[in-house]
């Protein structure tokens, strides 16, 4: 929404969801510290690319609330599914090639 541009953006996305599903795939092989560094730069690049397609008729502060509660509710729905599925090593790889799958899918598009 400040003009600001993240080179490759588009790609940085696509990246992330596949680094997210290799981390559901990984399991408990994955790193925390590591984890964390993926997860803000997964943050950088999304909100770099929700704030370039905002609408250039939104309010700010009223785009920027929105986002945040609708970006709450993502995570408390995604922290419930990996609460249920923590156990259940079988799901949680399935799930995270499906999303491996997408990611690599939507770079692939990209490049």
């Amino acid at each position: 929404m400040a003009g600001l541009t993240l080179p490759l953006g588009e790609l940085a996305v696509a990246v992330s969801v596949a680094a997210l599903g290799a981390t559901l795939v990984a399991g408990a092989a994955a790193r925390p510290r590591p984890a964390l560094v993926l997860v803000a730069l997964a943050g950088l690049a999304h909100g770099h690319a929700h704030g370039l397609e905002a609408p250039q008729s939104a309010n700010p502060a009223s785009y920027i609330v929105g986002f945040i509660l609708a970006t709450s509710l993502l995570h408390a729905v995604g922290w419930t599914v990996g609460s249920t599925t923590r156990h259940h090593p079988v799901v949680r790889t399935t799930a995270g090639a499906g999303v491996l799958g997408a990611g690599l899918g939507l770079a692939i598009g990209i490049i």
